[in-house]
């Protein structure tokens, strides 16, 4: 037990937080190497801290979910095949499985201790999601798993990515731009989390995503970042996460001729809705679009 904690989130600017009062209840380091942590501080309940870094608490984590699952969902018409990448927690496939017409949802999470972990004594996260027999995991490093030549028999109608943030991670734009390649449906949506809105530079995901160095890059991979950009919209969006000390940051593709339905969520199980998702792609400044496919209100 100990009543004092340090949390490096925001290192890169300088910053560190101390949290008084705070109770570790539980640290492990798992055999991937993930310093796993779950700590309990006033007023934000318990909260998920991996190599000293925040991923979720218990507070607000449900504004993250929603904000990045909904949008994504609603713009899918009668999503039945849900792919997951990340989401240990168990929040993401939560909020996935309220959707109707979700017939299957595939997770993909590398570190299978931190999943036991969240099932065995943190099950509010998911709230039923891990006894769903619609859900189905696997434990695989997904950078081994999408590769040139493996793809899946039968695309899914809704990607999400939600692993570590882009910025010194290169390699998340390589794999989000084979998954819409060649694991997304015709008509599929695909979105990831693209870090935290950093004040100072204010990069935009979807510039970095659509830059020209990387269209390239992909082109001679082999990847049709014809068929990606091909009747479909290019969205980032952001909300702000308190615990995360600043605006989530979120990059989707979504279908240019579908109109969210938002009829079929429960208005009584999210806080989006078209309003929101309006508010949520708005953005406080001016960039220029980038052929045509970026889109700011």
């Amino acid at each position: 037990m100990e009543n004092h904690y340090v949390d490096q989130s925001c290192q890169e600017w300088g910053v560190s937080f101390h949290w008084k009062n705070a109770v570790i209840a539980e640290s492990m380091t798992t055999e991937k190497g993930t310093v796993f942590e779950m700590i309990h501080r006033p007023k934000w309940g318990m909260a998920c801290y991996m190599n000293g870094e925040i991923q979720s608490c218990e507070l607000d984590e449900k504004v993250y979910h929603q904000a990045f699952v909904d949008p994504l969902m609603a713009h899918s018409k009668n999503p039945r095949r849900v792919m997951i990448i990340g989401g240990g927690e168990g929040a993401m496939a939560r909020e996935v499985l309220k959707w109707p017409h979700v017939e299957c949802v595939v997770m993909y999470e590398w570190d299978r201790e931190v999943v036991e972990c969240f099932k065995a004594s943190y099950r509010q996260w998911a709230n039923g999601a891990w006894e769903d027999p619609r859900l189905e995991i696997h434990y695989d490093d997904i950078f081994k798993v999408v590769v040139p030549g493996n793809y899946p028999v039968i695309p899914y109608d809704v990607i999400l990515i939600d692993l570590f943030e882009p910025d010194g991670h290169p390699e998340i734009w390589s794999l989000f731009s084979r998954l819409a390649s060649n694991w997304l449906s015709e008509r599929g949506v695909i979105g990831m989390y693209a870090g935290i809105r950093d004040p100072f530079t204010d990069i935009h995901p979807a510039e970095e995503w659509l830059s020209d160095h990387r269209i390239q890059k992909y082109q001679e991979e082999g990847m049709g970042i014809n068929y990606i950009l091909s009747n479909r919209n290019v969205y980032s969006y952001k909300v702000f996460i308190p615990s995360f000390f600043g605006e989530a940051m979120f990059l989707c593709l979504v279908p240019s001729d579908v109109e969210p339905n938002w009829k079929s969520l429960n208005p009584q199980s999210s806080h989006v809705h078209s309003d929101t998702w309006k508010a949520y792609h708005t953005w406080n400044h001016y960039r220029e679009g980038a052929a045509g496919v970026f889109h700011e209100v």
